[in-house]
């Protein structure tokens, strides 16, 4: 069974056949007006590209199944290989579009969005060739900015497009052909802009969790580091002693378990939780509640001070609150003081905001179903 396949090689080798079709795109957007023959012969070798491109998402999905050991996470490495694939069909798709309905013309604004189109796979091919070392974090990171960047151009391109084309076209059936045209060509720089995201996360994902990395990035020291690994134990630790006794404070007050008997099942099941929900509420407090590209140590440290400051004033006070919900306070507010409410990402907190209320209340409908069950059962 080997330990590791080939995928960064596999990743380099799809990026390479994106970019070949890229560049055939826009000899097709270039070629169409003057010569039917020459477009044809570009539809073909995009055609032989995708084809190309599907053998290495095929070897890369048998690698993966075959592997025990992968450099980046499975659900990563399928994720970013099918998001590859996805560039590639959408650009035979614009081929393919063109063909089919016959387009014997082409107008200015198709040529420059495919012109945006290969801008876009120059860039995905330049990150995926430095995703093998961590060290080239910082560059791959402003490959996939600017990658961002181009789909915005891209966006205000069509929507500059598809203002002239309803303006200015008289015949309704050039204008659906456009419009279809407009829209698969942007959409290659979304998905283009998907790949961007993946590697984004990937490359965040090694920051936050590598301290090598992270020293080399940030430029903090050692020190730094240790303490601030100290720091999140002690959040931990806290975490624990908190919400552990929230959670069997009923059982052991009504005394239907002994206090070390309830602890040693509060400790038991948090560890084997892990394995039943993995990290999803992690991702959401790490990745979904404020931009990952804004973190630092000081942000960090801001988030940890504060989250240990709230559960220790609950827990004096005797307050019942979610020590999860006082770290993505901490998060904001260290957030909102070194980039301002940009640095937010809504959807995260809303769902954040949103389950402090739906929390208590499912549980008390939960609760509420358990004991008639429980009830109508010792009654029989």
């Amino acid at each position: 069974m080997p330990q590791e396949g080939k995928f960064f090689d596999l990743f380099n080798a799809h990026a390479e056949q994106i970019v070949l079709g890229s560049h055939a795109l826009v000899t097709l957007m270039s070629v169409l007006n003057d010569s039917d023959k020459e477009a044809a012969e570009q539809c073909a070798i995009i055609d032989a590209v995708e084809n190309c491109a599907d053998g290495i998402t095929h070897e890369t999905m048998r690698q993966l199944h075959k592997s025990f050991i992968t450099p980046l996470d499975r659900e990563e490495i399928h994720q970013l290989i099918t998001s590859l694939d996805d560039i590639l069909d959408l650009i035979q798709d614009v081929a393919h579009t063109v063909t089919l309905y016959n387009v014997r013309r082409i107008t200015s604004e198709a040529i420059n969005l495919s012109e945006i189109c290969r801008s876009c796979c120059e860039r995905v091919r330049s990150a995926v060739a430095l995703l093998p070392s961590m060290d080239n974090g910082v560059e791959i990171l402003k490959l996939c900015q600017e990658i961002d960047q181009l789909e915005s151009v891209a966006d205000r391109e069509m929507r500059a497009a598809m203002s002239r084309l309803f303006r200015e076209e008289p015949e309704v059936r050039e204008l659906i052909k456009f419009r279809a045209i407009y829209e698969l060509l942007e959409g290659v720089t979304d998905r283009c802009d998907d790949v961007a995201n993946i590697i984004e996360g990937i490359v965040l994902e090694k920051f936050l969790t590598g301290a090598r990395y992270c020293m080399d990035t940030v430029g903090i020291n050692l020190g730094v580091v240790i303490f601030l690994v100290i720091l999140a134990l002690a959040f931990d630790f806290m975490n624990g002693f908190h919400d552990a006794a929230n959670a069997i404070a009923t059982v052991v007050s009504t005394r239907v378990l002994r206090p070390q008997t309830a602890v040693l099942l509060a400790a038991f099941f948090n560890v084997v939780a892990i394995f039943a929900f993995q990290l999803k509420v992690a991702t959401t407090v790490g990745k979904g509640t404020i931009d990952p590209a804004i973190i630092d140590h000081y942000v960090v440290f801001g988030a940890l001070v504060g989250a240990i400051a709230w559960n220790f004033i609950t827990w004096y006070y005797g307050i019942p609150s979610s020590s999860s919900h006082a770290l993505i306070g901490g998060l904001v507010g260290a957030a909102l003081s070194k980039a301002g409410p940009d640095a937010l990402i809504a959807g995260g907190l809303i769902k954040a905001v949103v389950f402090i209320v739906v929390s208590p209340l499912l549980g008390m409908l939960l609760g509420s179903l358990i004991m008639v069950v429980v009830s109508g059962l010792a009654g029989r």
